[in-house]
C-alpha cells in the first residue's frame, strides 16, 4: 500500500476579499494605525535581528493593549519560507489573534478586548 500524501492549500486573498469577509463577521479591518514595517530579505543576520526586534515590540503592544500601534512584515524577494514560520512562530508565542495575511504581507494589530 502506497502512501497517501496529503496537501493543504494556502490562500492569500486579496483586500477585497478580506474586507468583506471582515465586514460580514462584523470587524473593521485596520487601516488607520501606526505600523513599523519588518523587511525581510535574503540577509540572515539583519532578519533575525529584526525578527528579534518585531518580538519585542509586539510584546509591548500587547502588554499596552495598544490599539494604534501595528506591524508590517514584508516578505521581499530573497525571504524564506523559515521567515515565515519564524514570524507565525512568534505570533503563537505571544499569544496574538489579530493579524491579517495577504500576498507579500502579514499585518499584526491589537484590538480592543
Amino acid at each position: 500500500m502506497r502512501p497517501v500524501q496529503k496537501s493543504r492549500k494556502l490562500e492569500w486573498h486579496s483586500v477585497d476579499t478580506a474586507s468583506a469577509f471582515y465586514k460580514e463577521m462584523g470587524i473593521q479591518l485596520p487601516y488607520k494605525r501606526a505600523y513599523l514595517t519588518i523587511e525581510l530579505d535574503s540577509n540572515p543576520v539583519q532578519n533575525k535581528i529584526s525578527l528579534d526586534f518585531a518580538q519585542l515590540y509586539m510584546h509591548q503592544i500587547i502588554r499596552r493593549n495598544d490599539t494604534i500601534q501595528g506591524i508590517r512584515f514584508h516578505f521581499g524577494k530573497g525571504a524564506k519560507y523559515e521567515h515565515l514560520i519564524r514570524v507565525l512562530d512568534i505570533f503563537s508565542y505571544e499569544s496574538t489573534w489579530c493579524w491579517i495575511s495577504f500576498p507579500e504581507d502579514i499585518w499584526f494589530f491589537q484590538m480592543v478586548e
